[in-house]
Order: structure tokens, then C-alpha cells, then sequence
């Protein structure tokens, strides 16, 4: 069997962390536990964010100052008298703004125009 030769330029990728801001009415009881992220268009002036069964539009800024994400080790917080332990991950000075986008079936947008 032959080999084939995998071109390096067809696995370049960059890796960038920066902080999703919520609107305070997203953050509910709906959007706590485990979810998933979906981000389309991430390159474009207004990429589309989803987020569990909610849509956003976000919009990418610079940050005045720099966000910091934490990690706390739970394991050695355990038993009285026992702190938990916070170690810094890394930093980032890039958010994106989402804002939820709503949706109407062509029935409601018909009704709308029909009045």
C-alpha cells in the first residue's frame, strides 16, 4: 500500500479564546447544566450563535482590559476547614456581544402585513 502524503496547509487551524456575553433575560434556569455551542460565520461582521435551542447574533469586540478564566479544583475543597483551590487558565481580551435573535413563521409575518 502507498502513503499518502498529507499537505500541512490543509490542517492549519488557529485556536482563539474570547468571552460570550449573554444577555441577563438568556441566562436562565434553561441555559444552566450542559450545553453545546454552535458558532456559524465566525469570520463574518455578525456570526450567528447557538447555544442548547437559542439563537443569537453576535458581534465581536475588544475588551477594555483583559477577562480571566478561572479554574476551580473542587477535589482538595472537600471536608471542613478545606479551601478550594483557583488557578488561573489563561486570558483574552476578545468578547462577543450576542443578542438573542427571535423568529416568526411566515403565518405571523402574513397576518402582519395583511392588517
Amino acid at each position: 500500500m502507498a502513503e499518502k502524503e498529507c499537505d500541512d496547509s490543509e490542517n492549519e487551524w488557529e485556536e482563539t479564546l474570547m468571552m460570550l456575553q449573554l444577555p441577563s433575560r438568556a441566562s436562565n434556569k434553561k441555559m444552566e447544566g450542559d450545553s453545546y455551542c454552535q458558532i456559524l460565520g465566525i469570520s463574518s461582521e455578525q456570526p450567528l450563535v447557538k447555544i442548547k435551542n437559542h439563537m443569537f447574533a453576535g458581534q465581536l469586540s475588544q475588551t477594555m482590559g483583559t477577562h480571566i478564566f478561572l479554574e476551580i479544583d473542587n477535589k482538595l475543597g472537600s471536608g471542613p476547614g478545606k479551601k478550594n483551590q483557583i488557578k488561573e487558565v489563561t486570558t483574552s481580551e476578545k468578547t462577543m456581544v450576542l443578542d438573542p435573535i427571535y423568529l416568526e413563521t411566515n403565518k405571523d409575518k402574513i397576518a402582519q402585513d395583511g392588517n
